[in-house]
């Protein structure tokens, strides 16, 4: 799929941890962030990804 936007700084380094595995709080706790933060980072990027759910962004991992 096609980037319809591009991923904010912050946008790609939550992106590359949802990849590597990482769960919400992970997150949050690694990029001294709220847990609500990172969820609506995550919503921005299954947007601008056009991805189907936030659960499918770990199938994004090397396609980017």
């Amino acid at each position: 799929m096609k980037p319809k936007r591009t991923l904010t700084k912050r946008e790609e380094q939550i992106f590359k941890l949802i990849t590597a595995g990482k769960g919400n709080l992970e997150i949050a706790d690694q990029l001294d962030l709220s847990v609500k933060t990172v969820e609506t980072h995550k919503h921005s990027i299954v947007v601008k990804l056009g991805a189907d759910s936030a659960r499918d962004l770990k199938r994004y991992k090397g396609r980017k």
